[in-house]
């Protein structure tokens, strides 16, 4: 069946591009796409997917809140940040919060299937250029 996942970005082209490029990988399944924070905690209480990507910035719920109360009703669940950010500050945050993983936005493309799989299997993920920054 593979792995199920829910992916939330509130820009529309990002989403889009992302769910294409997730569609080719054989063994991930985008099971939902939310449009911001609030709306993918709603979907990750429907859904119960295996993993959750998260946009960090969004208008409505930004990326670490929506995490922290997805969080609380699916603590199992590993959790990716995606970010535009560069600052290793902001990927420490994010792990301290509670995350399993962070990608930058610009890596996305590259390193999002490998990301999803290393969370998948219970392991932390660092972008390539956040590992570099925080070494």
């Amino acid at each position: 069946m593979g792995i199920r996942l829910l992916l939330a970005d509130d820009n529309l082209h990002m989403a889009d591009a992302l769910q294409a490029v997730l569609a080719q990988e054989p063994d991930i399944q985008v099971v939902g796409v939310a449009r911001g924070g609030a709306e993918a905690v709603r979907l990750a209480a429907e859904l119960a997917p295996d993993v959750v990507v998260l946009d960090r910035a969004m208008p409505d719920v930004d990326g670490i809140t929506a995490m922290r109360q997805i969080k609380k009703t699916s603590a199992d669940v590993p959790v990716l940040i995606l970010t535009a950010s560069t600052e290793a500050q902001v990927a420490e945050g994010a792990l301290a919060a509670g995350a399993a993983g962070f990608v930058a936005k610009d890596a996305a493309f590259e390193e999002l299937a490998i990301a999803i799989r290393t969370v998948f299997e219970k392991k932390v993920y660092m972008s390539s250029r956040f590992r570099r920054r925080l070494a």
